[in-house]
């Protein structure tokens, strides 16, 4: 028993660290052209450019500034875009998936690999400067990571308990809307 209450207490602490990274690592103080683009898409009539490729990109057509999110962050993002246009409110997203990437991994851990393994992941996760640097991006890479993460967990258990399936399926189709 204590040593599951010392796991739990150390998996707390592996997603606090990973918190305070995210918070504190004074990226947000910057404006990438993704951030630009992003309140953009949202709200391109109030918006002045402050970053511009200028006409379109090859490869798509669309113009240098109409970079397309993946519909869920979109979802998520529309409504905070229209409450408030600061760095931290367009990043707001992006950081929420990235922290809970970390639990996720500890949970998805424990099913494949045992407790020690997956808190080691969790932790690895949490100081990963990548993945820190993409949790501060207006971007949807860290959605992808997340639901990855929780459809590997909810496989996982979907063979001992049929109902998992629903959460496999959902986080599935969730990635590829983000």
């Amino acid at each position: 028993a204590i040593q599951g209450q010392l796991e739990v207490v150390g998996a707390q602490r592996v997603v606090v660290t990973g918190l305070l990274l995210g918070i504190f690592n004074g990226s947000f103080h910057f404006s990438s052209p993704g951030d630009v683009a992003t309140l953009y898409v949202h709200d391109g009539a109030r918006v002045q450019p402050m970053h511009s490729h200028g006409g379109n990109y090859p490869a798509t057509g669309l113009p240098a500034l109409r970079e397309a999110n993946g519909t869920l962050y979109d979802l998520l993002e529309w409504p905070l875009v229209h409450l408030d246009q600061s760095i931290w409110t367009l990043r707001f997203p992006a950081f929420v998936a990235g922290a809970l990437a970390v639990p996720a991994v500890y949970w998805a851990g424990t099913r494949l690999v045992g407790r020690p393994a997956a808190l080691l992941g969790a932790l690895l996760l949490a100081v990963n400067p990548l993945a820190v640097a993409y949790s501060q991006l207006a971007r949807p890479y860290v959605f992808a990571l997340f639901l990855g993460v929780v459809s590997y967990g909810c496989l996982a258990r979907a063979f001992d308990d049929g109902r998992w399936w629903v959460g496999y399926v959902l986080a599935i189709v969730l990635t590829g809307y983000s």
